[in-house]
Parts: structure tokens; C-alpha cells; sequence
């Protein structure tokens, strides 16, 4: 097909399938990864009629709407993870194909696709085990009290 990619993208590709549908999400979570599909392929192509801002805003604020939309669609870590992996690659998929198809200039290539997709995990595991680092504190706490009302 003449469309450049990487084996390790194919790879991420085919493991992201097998892992949403090995979820067994809902019809509405497999829309969420279509719709968060086209809009990753749109956002970027979109870049290439922007005059006003540079790749690293574009960067950045690609990597803010993925954690707040990917937060938003589901609580699993698990879940959050399938989505954002599947609906990434193939909206990488759709970018490239569209393109190609057009011999539009790449906007975005396979290193800023693997920046996004794994800061947005990192962001995610950062939130993550802030909230279990909270929920053992507040447990700990909790002893703490319970621990003083049997000592008076």
C-alpha cells in the first residue's frame, strides 16, 4: 500500500485490537474508540491549516483532551488503557491512509505518535497511583483515629 510504518506500530496496532476486543466493552465504548479515532486523525490534519500555533502546543494539547476524554469514558486503569491504545492506533491508521491518499505532508510522525500515546499513559500512572498513594493515607489515618478512641 506505500504507507510508511514501523513494525513495532503494527505490532501496538494488532495488540490494541486483540486487547479491546478481548475487554468485551460495551457497543458504547467501541464508539468512544471510533470517535476518539477521528478525531485524533481530523485533529491532525487540522494541524496542517493552523498558521497560529507550532507542533509542540499541538503536542501538548493533544496529550490534555486524550487524559481528560480517556478519565471521563471510563474509571478501570485497565479499561482507560484499551481504549486510549486502541483508539490511538488506528486513528494513527486513519491519518496515514488519509495522507497517503491525498499526498498530504505528515504533520505527525511515529515518534510524536509514541510521545503522545505514552505520556498520556504516563499521566494516567501518575493519577492512578496518586489516588491509591490518598487511599492508603486515608486508611492509615483512619487507624490512627480508631487506634486513640480505644486508648481513651
Amino acid at each position: 500500500m506505500d504507507i510508511p510504518f514501523h513494525l513495532s506500530f503494527l505490532f501496538l496496532l494488532l495488540y490494541s485490537m486483540f486487547f479491546a476486543i478481548r475487554s468485551r466493552f460495551t457497543i458504547k465504548k467501541y464508539l468512544y474508540i471510533l470517535l476518539i479515532s477521528y478525531a485524533y486523525s481530523i485533529y491532525f490534519i487540522w494541524r496542517m491549516t493552523s498558521p497560529i500555533w507550532n507542533g509542540a502546543y499541538f503536542t501538548i494539547i493533544a496529550i490534555a483532551v486524550l487524559f481528560l476524554l480517556i478519565r471521563k469514558l471510563t474509571k478501570r486503569l485497565n479499561g482507560q488503557i484499551a481504549i486510549l491504545l486502541t483508539a490511538i492506533s488506528f486513528g494513527h491508521l486513519l491519518y496515514c491512509t488519509i495522507c497517503r491518499s491525498y499526498h498530504l505532508q505528515y504533520t505527525i510522525d511515529e515518534t510524536q505518535y509514541y510521545l503522545i500515546l505514552f505520556a498520556v499513559i504516563l499521566v494516567l500512572a501518575i493519577q492512578h497511583s496518586w489516588h491509591y498513594c490518598v487511599r492508603k493515607l486515608e486508611h492509615y489515618i483512619n487507624l490512627i483515629e480508631l487506634k486513640k478512641r480505644w486508648n481513651t
